[in-house]
C-alpha cells in the first residue's frame, strides 16, 4: 500500500485520532486527577505508566508525520532550555558537594513531568487532535467522579460499612487526617484535592468558556464538591473556594449578583441550621484556633527560618536541585519536599535560579493579563495568583496534577482570547 495514502488515512480520520492518539492523554488526565499520590515516583506506577505512554505516543506521532511546525519547534526549544536549566542546577548541587543524587534526580523527574504535561496539552490542541474545551471538560468530569467517590467513602465510613483509613492504608494512598468532630467524622485530604476549589470557577464560568456543561451537571458538581472540599478541612482550600465564588460574583451584573448572594446566604444559613450552631463553632475552633492548627503554622515558620538560613550559605546559585536542610526533613521518602515550596525553591536555586524559574509562571499570567481587559479574564488571573500562593502552604507546585492545573489556565486564556477576537470581528 502506498505510504502516503496510509499517512493520510492515519492522520485525517477523526475516529483514529480520538481513539489512538488522544486516549492515552485523556487516560493520563483521569489517572492524574483521580489517583492520589502514594509518594512512589517509580516507573511501574499507574501515573508514571500513563504519562510515559502518552509522552511516547506524542513523540511517535511527531516523528511519523515527518513534519515539525513552528509551534512545535518553539515548544521543543523551550523544553530543551528548561531541561538544561534543571541539569545545570543538578550539577550545582554536585559541585556544592551535596550528596543527594537520588533526591536530585527524583525532583528533576517531577519538574519534567510538570513541564511535559503542559507541552503535550499545547501540542494536542495545536495539532487539532482535540480541543481546549474537551480537555477542560475531561478535567472537570474526572474531578467530579473523584469527589463523588471521596464523599461516598466517608459516608460508608460514618455508617460503619467500611473503615476508610484501613482501606486507604491498604491501597497505599497518602492522606492527611485529623479529628473534626467527636465521633467518626475526620478530615480526609489527598494530593488531588488541591484542584477541586479551583475548578469551581471553571464550572461557574463554563458558559463563557463554551464548555457546554448542562445545568443539571453544574448543580450536581457544586453539590458534590461542597462536602468534598469541606472534608478536606483545609483553610487554604476553604479560602480558594470562597475566592472562586467571589471572582464569579465579580463577573455578574447587579441583578445576577444580588440573586447569587441571596442564594448563597440562604444555603449557608440552612447548612448551619442543619449541622447545628454548636458543631459549627467546634469546627471553626478546630480548624482555626486549635493547638494542632497553631503547631501546623509553627512548623511552617520553622521551615522558613531553616530554609532561609541555608540560603545564606548559597545565596546566588542555591544548594542545588533536590537540596534540603539536613536538620529539617519533613518526609523521609521525599526529602526535598516542604510545605513552603516557594521558599524551598529559593534555597535550592538561589536568587539567580529562582528568577529564571519564575519566567514560565509569569508567561502564563501574562497570557491572562493581555488586553482587552474584562472581568472574566481578571477573575481567572486572580485565581491563578491564588494557585501560586498555594506554594506557601502545600508542596504541590510540581507534579502531574500541577501540570494539569497550569494547562487549565493556559487553555482558559486561549479560549477567552478567541472569544475576544471573535467579538471584535463581529463588531
Amino acid at each position: 500500500m502506498d505510504r502516503g495514502y496510509f499517512k493520510d488515512m492515519l492522520f485525517s480520520t477523526n475516529l483514529l485520532k480520538l481513539s489512538f492518539w488522544v486516549w492515552p492523554y485523556f487516560a493520563m488526565l483521569v489517572i492524574g486527577l483521580m489517583m492520589p499520590s502514594d509518594g512512589n515516583h517509580g516507573i511501574m506506577t499507574p501515573k508514571s505508566l500513563s504519562f510515559l505512554s502518552c509522552f511516547g505516543l506524542m513523540m511517535f506521532y511527531t516523528c511519523f508525520k515527518l513534519r515539525v511546525t513552528i509551534h512545535q519547534l518553539r515548544l521543543i526549544c523551550f523544553a530543551l532550555v528548561f531541561v538544561c536549566f534543571l541539569l545545570i542546577w543538578m550539577f550545582i548541587g554536585h559541585w556544592q558537594k551535596n550528596e543527594w543524587l537520588e533526591s536530585s534526580f527524583d525532583q528533576f523527574k517531577i519538574f519534567v513531568i510538570t513541564l511535559a504535561t503542559v507541552m503535550m496539552t499545547l501540542n494536542l490542541v495545536h495539532e487539532k487532535l482535540t480541543t481546549r474545551e474537551k480537555i477542560l471538560k475531561i478535567i472537570i468530569y474526572a474531578n467530579c467522579i473523584y469527589s463523588t467517590i471521596k464523599v461516598m467513602i466517608v459516608v460508608l465510613h460514618l455508617l460503619g460499612v467500611v473503615n476508610m483509613f484501613k482501606v486507604l492504608d491498604l491501597i497505599g494512598i497518602r492522606y492527611m487526617s485529623m479529628a473534626m468532630l467527636q465521633g467518626n467524622l475526620s478530615r480526609l485530604q489527598t494530593s488531588v484535592d488541591i484542584i477541586t476549589p479551583f475548578l469551581l470557577l471553571f464550572v461557574l464560568q463554563s458558559d463563557r468558556l463554551h464548555l457546554g456543561l448542562s445545568k443539571k451537571f453544574k448543580w450536581y458538581y457544586l453539590i458534590i464538591t461542597a462536602p468534598a472540599i469541606f472534608l478536606s478541612f483545609s483553610r487554604f482550600l476553604y479560602g480558594v473556594a470562597v475566592m472562586s465564588a467571589v471572582f464569579y460574583w465579580f463577573t455578574l451584573n447587579v441583578t445576577g449578583f444580588v440573586r447569587v448572594v441571596i442564594l448563597t446566604i440562604s444555603l449557608v444559613i440552612l447548612g448551619v441550621a442543619w449541622v447545628g450552631i454548636d458543631k459549627v463553632q467546634i469546627l471553626i475552633y478546630e480548624r482555626f484556633f486549635s493547638y494542632d492548627n497553631k503547631m501546623s503554622d509553627q512548623v511552617r515558620v520553622e521551615q522558613i527560618n531553616a530554609l532561609m538560613a541555608e540560603l545564606d550559605s548559597f545565596p546566588l546559585l542555591g544548594k542545588g536541585l533536590g537540596g534540603y536542610v539536613e536538620g529539617l526533613v519533613r518526609d523521609g521518602a521525599i526529602q526535598y519536599s516542604y510545605e513552603v515550596q516557594w521558599v524551598a525553591f529559593l534555597m535550592q536555586f538561589g536568587i539567580l535560579g529562582f528568577i529564571l524559574l519564575l519566567i514560565p509562571v509569569l508567561l502564563i499570567g501574562y497570557q491572562l493579563f493581555l488586553p482587552p481587559f474584562n472581568r472574566v479574564k481578571m477573575s481567572f488571573f486572580g485565581l491563578f495568583g491564588i494557585w501560586l500562593l498555594s506554594g506557601f502552604t502545600n508542596p504541590f507546585l510540581i507534579s502531574l496534577t500541577s501540570g494539569i492545573v497550569y494547562s487549565m489556565f493556559i487553555l482558559a486564556a486561549d479560549i477567552l482570547k478567541s472569544v475576544d477576537h471573535s467579538s471584535r470581528e463581529l463588531a
